[in-house]
């Protein structure tokens, strides 16, 4: 699994860089992937949040998940590689230039760089996995991503049968009017109390449809605002997507 500009299927990069990957896996190794993602008892249940229920590679059950799940193993394995970060890194190298700066040239490693030398030029960082349900009446308000996180990718896990009715789209906002009222690389939230001032002051500049094996991803910068919309789900029903973050390790 690696990046490549040519395979992508949608790519902006302004206001900030998205993109998309139509068929990310192969047909086989999707459905096994979708057949096996983790049921509603690995989730964190966020009763009084408005936000998403996760299941992250940080739980002490993640490590189990993996183990007897093969195809979650592979795909993990995949993902968290040298050969992964090494094309990611360079996939978003000149976006990332541009919302870091030159500190941005250091090259990614899953290792630590032994050398003053090395660290000079390598950068270590992790990728975290999120397994992620939206349930009836939930939602992600507006937000940009910690600054920690370099490169952020989402994961479409739909059903066959998923309307676009349904929702579960993920909105991309840029910044229309008070400029610097809204930059944000602090990454601090819209809250239900401000979010008619940010609607007013931003617009959706890309809805990423959600659909089955489809990979969103952007680059985080001071406005790489983004949000899912409360979704019009049967009760039992979820919006199930994985979120994966290359983040810093410093």
């Amino acid at each position: 699994m690696k990046f490549k500009l040519n395979k992508t299927d949608f790519y902006k990069s302004k206001p900030f860089t998205v993109f998309e990957i139509n068929n990310f896996c192969s047909d086989d190794l999707y459905f096994n992937l979708k057949k096996d993602f983790p049921n509603k008892s690995y989730f964190t249940d966020n009763i009084k949040s408005s936000s998403k229920d996760i299941f992250t590679c940080q739980d002490p059950e993640f490590k189990k998940f993996i183990e007897k799940n093969s195809s979650w193993k592979y795909f993990y394995e995949n993902i968290k590689s040298e050969d992964f970060i090494k094309s990611a890194y360079f996939f978003s190298l000149i976006p990332s230039l541009k919302s870091r700066g030159l500190k941005a040239l250091k090259i990614w490693t899953l290792k630590e760089p032994k050398s003053i030398i090395k660290k000079l030029f390598f950068r270590k960082v992790d990728i975290l996995f999120n397994f992620s349900r939206i349930t009836k009446n939930k939602k992600v308000m507006p937000h940009t991503d910690a600054s920690s996180k370099l490169f952020s990718m989402i994961y479409y896990f739909a059903n066959d049968n998923w309307t676009e009715k349904e929702g579960g789209n993920t909105n991309f906002w840029d910044i229309k009017q008070n400029f610097s009222k809204w930059l944000n690389w602090k990454n601090l939230h819209v809250r239900d109390e401000n979010y008619n001032d940010f609607i007013n002051d931003n617009y959706i500049w890309h809805k990423s449809i959600f659909t089955k094996n489809k990979m969103v991803g952007f680059i985080k910068s001071d406005r790489s605002w983004h949000s899912v919309d409360n979704i019009n789900l049967k009760e039992g029903s979820a919006r199930e997507v994985l979120n994966i973050f290359i983040k810093r390790v410093d």
